[in-house]
């Protein structure tokens, strides 16, 4: 028997929370998921990044937030969004000046790249949404007070034992990787690669920490009920559930 080809879809995505979200949505979906990071960068970063993968025939999504249309420096460029005119075969200037969050609208064809916009704000806004929080409520907070608010019901989620045990053994690798870098001299050969390996090794090891903590939150808080009785209420969420054929 010919084994059916699984549709896929290809993310461009800005964070790792953006990554664990959409690697808990596809937990659902029959569709293959590909993601490509675009870690701590602008708007123009994600775009151009989901133009790039555009070239390749696969329908392709572009998840930020919309908080960087606050920041004049994170903010999509005038010849980027020029690009992205062109790509959905608008007029010129026919974007100009639309919040972010309205942008998709005028991709009537959905021409790649279909633009995800987390609101309000960012992905925290969106997931304290999920979780009965009014976008009356959250509008005027800003961002790092949306993030408080969601770390807050974060660790508040009860763990497994299979979750603490996996924490204790990255604690005890950190300490080690910790005692290591005390007992350098600074006299060693590569003595600043050396210390720069270390510290990446930490960084990693905690990213490892807080991806196991996020994703249990939103297993238990976040599952496909939540998602589904949230279609009609959070514009975002349609997006991502029809992305991932889900509705």
């Amino acid at each position: 028997m010919v084994k059916k080809k699984r549709k896929s879809i290809l993310v461009v995505h800005e964070g790792y929370r953006e990554k664990y979200f959409l690697e808990h949505i596809g937990q659902f979906s029959d569709f293959r998921l590909n993601l490509q990071p675009c870690y701590g960068k602008n708007a123009d970063n994600v775009l151009n990044t989901a133009f790039k993968c555009s070239d390749y025939g696969q329908v392709v999504f572009a998840f930020f937030d919309e908080d960087f249309q606050f920041v004049k420096e994170l903010r999509i460029s005038e010849d980027v969004l020029a690009a992205l005119e062109k790509r959905w075969q608008l007029t010129d200037g026919k974007l100009k000046d639309i919040p972010y969050t309205d942008l998709q609208n005028a991709n009537i064809n959905n021409e790649n790249p279909i633009l995800i916009v987390s609101s309000p704000n960012s992905i925290e806004g969106l997931l304290l949404m999920l979780l009965g929080v009014s976008e009356k409520n959250l509008r005027g907070k800003t961002t790092k007070k949306m993030k408080e608010m969601l770390d807050a019901e974060i660790s508040a989620v009860k763990l497994t034992e299979d979750d603490k045990k996996f924490i204790d053994a990255c604690d005890t690798k950190i300490a080690r990787y910790v005692n290591a870098k005390q007992e350098l001299t600074g006299e060693e050969t590569n003595y600043k690669q050396t210390i720069k390996s270390i510290e990446f090794k930490i960084n990693d090891i905690n990213r490892q920490k807080n991806e196991i903590v996020f994703k249990r939150f939103l297993n238990t808080k976040v599952g496909r009920e939540v998602l589904l009785a949230n279609i009609n209420q959070i514009p975002t969420i349609k997006l991502l559930l029809n992305a991932f054929g889900l509705c």
